[in-house]
């Protein structure tokens, strides 16, 4: 077998190398620092009913109208609460849920588990019939993921470019049955539960245990002359993909994309009057047979070709061959996917592949969300609040999550005390005003480094992670809070926008009130 293609563990801009302070800096640092030994203490009991006090009065001054409201603000160095209103309510979570899909995956996996995706060769079954191939799938979501190929300098392309230079140079040039094996997981691709209208979407990606490209096509395209149909190109691309071009050059950008719901055949509409330069999404059917559909096109354009590509039948699963290529996904990558970009693939194969480790069982939503559960349960214990928390999948796509700002909180508490697990979980989350889904949010924050993850639906907007100040009267140098805001049920005119400015505001009061800014002009 080749060397495998390892995808690297983390982003390399997470941690951008830290500017060389000046004087004035240096000086300004050590004064802060020494203020924040009187000042990051456990807040007394005044200054608790001030933050409150301030908390309720930010929400109030917004106009949120009916939006009901979750918040919880915990000292995770003292094991004690800060600030509580209506923490145990039941809430929406949205992407807040993957904070507790990635630690229960980081729990059960472990923070050296691999993602496989194998293709083997295998023996003819008869002396005069043609090898087989089989690739077999473990439910990794991050094969032919742009983003991470990127880390390598390579294209999604590149990856299936290797499966074929592995079958070729095996020296065949007929394969009778490409064997895509998904079995890892069930075929239950999208949860009952998330919105149908929005499954063409690329944040409603099937969920498969064969996948690649994010289970999406990347289509552009370009203008010809007025009224005649415009160029769209489409990645990735085979005969089978079935494409009706509608679409006409005219005076305005009104292109549009509908699939079948059922097999891969895509109409493209409306009017093109400027070339796209970033691909529109769109999810595909079937990931596993449309993997398969795609490397058997590729094969036959180096001369191999393929009769059919199927589902294993139960003897093939138990055939032996020889492993000719292999890409491996580290867990770390993953988590950066899942939390710092809030891809909802990965956090769905996350959770899949949970419930498989659980039941051994293909894995699924029911059984995910009974390995989340069993985290909760055996790491939160009576915290866990059963009868409230109830995920239903793993990105928080579905509107029948129900989570609670104490059990965010827990989920954080748990992972932060966790030696072998809380930096690799915390690296994760998007750090506020540098990357992520929050580089452009916390920028007020001066004192405090805020890693967290945000999220949001129609109606929902939140947001929880980790406010960590430097301490050097810590044992770690810092001091860390876990918190938790969680906002449902608001209508326009309220709106996502207004919402997240009233969680930096909390934010902002969060850091004045754990330790006050001094010296404003350092």
């Amino acid at each position: 077998m080749s060397d495998p293609l390892l995808f690297v563990p983390h982003m390399p801009d997470r941690h951008p190398p830290a500017p060389t302070p000046t004087a004035s800096a240096l000086v300004g640092a050590a004064r802060r620092l020494l203020f924040l030994i009187a000042a990051c203490i456990l807040l007394n009991a005044p200054a608790r009913a001030d933050l409150e006090d301030q908390t309720r009065q930010i929400i109030a001054n917004a106009g949120l109208r009916n939006t009901t409201v979750s918040v919880l603000l915990y000292d995770l160095g003292h094991d004690a609460p800060v600030l509580d209103l209506e923490p145990d309510r039941a809430m929406i979570p949205a992407s807040n849920l993957k904070l507790i899909t990635t630690a229960a995956a980081l729990d059960a996996l472990g923070p050296d588990f691999k993602f496989t995706t194998d293709l083997d060769l295998l023996e003819p079954a008869t002396p005069d019939a043609p090898p087989d191939l089989i690739l077999r799938g473990k439910g990794d979501p991050a094969l032919g993921d742009d983003v991470l190929l990127k880390q390598l300098e390579l294209e999604p392309d590149d990856v299936v470019q290797r499966w074929v230079d592995a079958v070729e140079q095996a020296g065949h040039t007929h394969i009778g049955t490409l064997i895509v094996d998904d079995t890892i997981f069930d075929q239950q691709f999208t949860h009952p539960d998330w919105p149908q209208d929005q499954l063409h979407k690329h944040y409603a990606a099937q969920v498969g245990g064969l996948n690649f490209h994010g289970n999406a096509l990347d289509i552009l395209y370009l203008p010809s002359q007025p009224g005649e149909a415009p160029i769209v190109k489409v990645y990735p691309l085979f005969p089978q993909l079935a494409t009706v071009n509608r679409a006409v050059t005219g005076s305005q950008d009104a292109f549009w994309i509908q699939r079948d719901a059922t097999a891969n055949r895509f109409t493209f509409g409306g009017q093109v009057r400027n070339a796209r330069s970033e691909p529109l999404r769109t999810t595909i059917h079937d990931p596993a047979i449309f993997t398969g559909q795609y490397l058997r096109h590729r094969l036959a354009e180096r001369g191999i070709t393929v009769d059919r590509v199927a589902r294993p039948r139960p003897q093939d699963r138990r055939r032996t061959g020889t492993t000719l290529y292999r890409v491996e996904s580290t867990l770390a990558g993953i988590l950066d996917r899942t939390n710092q970009d809030s891809v909802n693939l990965f956090a769905e194969c996350l959770f899949k592949r949970l419930g498989f480790e659980l039941t051994g069982q293909p894995g699924g939503f029911d059984n995910g969300a009974a390995a989340v559960r069993m985290y909760l349960h055996r790491n939160l214990g009576q915290r866990f609040q059963a009868a409230i928390v109830k995920p239903v999948d793993g990105s928080g796509l579905a509107r029948s999550n129900r989570v609670t700002a104490r059990a965010l909180v827990e989920v954080l508490r748990d992972m932060h005390r966790r030696d072998d697990l809380r930096d690799l979980y915390r690296d994760s989350l998007s750090t506020a005003g540098q990357n992520g889904t929050l580089r452009r949010r916390g920028r007020q924050l001066t004192a405090a480094t805020v890693h967290g993850k945000s999220g949001y639906i129609n109606g929902v907007s939140c947001l929880s992670g980790y406010m960590v100040f430097p301490d050097p009267t810590a044992p770690t140098g810092e001091r860390t809070y876990a918190f938790s805001m969680l906002f449902n049920g608001f209508a326009p005119p309220v709106t996502n926008a207004s919402v997240k400015t009233v969680q930096d505001q909390i934010l902002s009061a969060f850091e004045e009130a754990l330790a006050p800014q001094v010296f404003a002009a350092d």
